[in-house]
């Protein structure tokens, strides 16, 4: 039973603890305080011997979790020693230090980490942050930030405190009511139609830049991590298909190893026809990487960015937003107007889920020829003379919009057209040296005939 000991005008908490008189120090003037004291700690006693403490226990040890009774009732095996308080800046610099991640996920826990120890300073303690620190950061980013931004951002924060409580800095998060997410930003969506296309690959200056803006548009290639790898020894020509590796979906220590994550995608006719004319114009001995400049840095992203914008303007034409985004998302939501969709994601290298969130577009056309007003799918090899949604054009009052027009779209190449002038394909030969193959690329592989019962199974 708890008591307490009067000397000298202060009273000494007392309590039985393995069969022994133990008293308290310092000595507490308040009496009643005092004995408080000596039922908390005999309390305490019996929580330890059942094994589990109550709330209102635990609430009174992060009390006096700073005073010298904490750190007798530590010596005495009563509770854990007492920690030492851990600063923001700490917290962050444990999160950002992680080897197995990519440097561009890094880069972006750094900036978030950033934000964080701007807004709160990087030497506040985190055993001090409460849910109303994470409601006035919440309210601070969704007034400063984008929708998809803000969002992601909460993740990052709530991943970052997550770790806080793992390492038994906190007992929860203050920050896990908090709903973060990755909603799709679809404000920023542009389908680049055909004729577009079209024009600015005649204002490309080489053969080089045409392949890269064909593997973007019609081969929905991410630019530019996945043509930093795409090799001459990739390109299966008498099979159709070419392979990607991708290093957005390979992990650090793969990507180092040399075994990225790979795909195959079709060689369309625009492919084909592109990597021919690039071909042609190499010099022997050519290194099998195709693009052997391309680093898939932030930089190299920059540097095409801005060398396409310049090539679009020479179109005559406005830059659209998220310029390779778009022209990824524009060949996947043609290719879904046409193929299945299990195919058009197997080719694009991304899930459904992911297509139909981030890629995936309705365009004005749609409506037009739901309407019976377009008698021609952007979907479908469009016809000579079909009025369609064309002309990109540029407003500053306005904005961004398509304008109907009627045009001629020309009597586009057919696969046979193609056959007759097409060049000899280079063929890869054990994926180490290259020659010259007689065969057109569209030439039918298929040998045996068709039996007299037909295709239907037996």
């Amino acid at each position: 039973m708890s008591s307490i000991v009067t000397r000298n005008g202060k009273y000494y908490p007392r309590v039985y603890i393995s069969g022994k008189q133990v008293k308290f120090s310092p000595g507490l003037t308040n009496k009643r305080l005092a004995q408080r004291t000596a039922d908390r700690i005999e309390e305490l006693v019996a929580s330890r011997a059942m094994g589990e403490l109550s709330l209102d226990l635990k609430s009174w040890l992060k009390e006096i979790q700073e005073t010298p009774l904490y750190g007798k009732l530590a010596a005495l095996g009563l509770v854990e020693e007492r920690q030492r308080p851990h600063t923001l800046e700490e917290l962050v610099g444990m999160y950002v230090q992680d080897d197995s991640k990519k440097e561009r996920t890094l880069r972006n826990r750094r900036v978030v980490g950033s934000m964080l120890t701007g807004f709160f300073g990087d030497g506040r303690m985190v055993d001090s942050f409460q849910k109303k620190d994470a409601d006035t950061l919440y309210k601070h980013m969704r007034e400063t930030l984008a929708v998809g931004t803000y969002q992601r951002r909460v993740t990052t924060v709530k991943a970052i405190f997550s770790l806080a409580v793992a390492l038994g800095w906190l007992q929860e998060s203050p920050f896990s009511h908090l709903k973060g997410g990755r909603k799709a930003n679809r404000s920023k969506d542009f389908f680049i139609t055909s004729e577009m296309a079209g024009e600015i690959l005649a204002a490309c200056p080489d053969s080089r830049w045409r392949l890269i803006f064909t593997l973007a548009r019609w081969g929905g290639l991410r630019i530019p991590s996945e043509l930093t790898y795409l090799k001459w020894s990739d390109i299966f020509w008498q099979q159709g298909k070419f392979r990607i590796s991708t290093p957005k979906l390979t992990d650090k220590q793969s990507e180092a190893d040399g075994t990225l994550t790979e795909r195959f995608c079709p060689l369309f006719p625009e492919i084909q026809t592109a990597l021919l004319e690039y071909w042609e114009t190499l010099p022997e001995g050519t290194p099998d990487r195709i693009f052997p400049e391309q680093n898939g840095s932030d930089s190299a992203a920059t540097i095409l960015r801005e060398r396409l914008k310049r090539i679009v303007r020479r179109a005559g034409l406005t830059m659209w937003p998220k310029p390779f985004t778009n022209l990824r998302a524009t060949r996947d939501t043609e290719l879904q107007g046409m193929y299945p969709l299990h195919l058009v994601c197997e080719w694009m290298g991304h899930s459904p889920e992911i297509s139909l969130k981030h890629y995936t577009q309705t365009t004005q056309n749609d409506y037009l020829h739901a309407a019976g007003t377009c008698t021609e799918s952007i979907y479908a090899t469009p016809k000579a003379g079909t009025p369609y949604i064309s002309r990109y054009e540029s407003d500053e009052k306005k904005g961004l919009k398509w304008g109907l027009v009627g045009v001629s779209n020309g009597d586009l190449h057919s696969i046979a057209e193609k056959c007759d002038k097409m060049k000899e394909l280079p063929q890869v030969l054990e994926n180490t040296s290259f020659m010259r193959n007689k065969k057109p690329a569209c030439m039918d592989l298929q040998t045996g005939k068709i039996p007299s019962r037909g295709l239907e199974p037996l």
